[in-house]
């Protein structure tokens, strides 16, 4: 299957926006960065069952919506869920 050149040049620029709102969220756990993620998918986050306990968990059930699976291996990603693991999804007020 051959992509399009406009995906090619749209999925870095898209990958690279996504991985800026995470690492804010990380960096700052507030209510208005919970918020700038899940615009993109809360009816899914909030309604899609399981309770979100730690940003890692958030960031688990939304990267899968956003992204493929060879760029959610990218190590920036790996690193900010790292990061998230200690993160209460409470914090951010969710």
């Amino acid at each position: 299957m051959r992509t399009s050149p406009g995906r090619e040049v749209a999925r870095p620029i898209w990958c690279n926006a996504i991985r800026k709102i995470i690492e804010c969220y990380a960096e700052e756990p507030s209510d208005s960065n919970l918020a700038t993620i899940t615009r993109f998918g809360t009816t899914c986050i909030l309604k899609g069952g399981s309770p979100l306990s730690c940003g890692q968990d958030l960031i688990d059930h939304c990267l899968p919506l956003w992204l493929s699976s060879q760029e959610m291996k990218n190590g920036e990603f790996e690193a900010i869920k790292l990061k998230l693991s200690n993160v209460s999804v409470s914090q951010g007020g969710m």
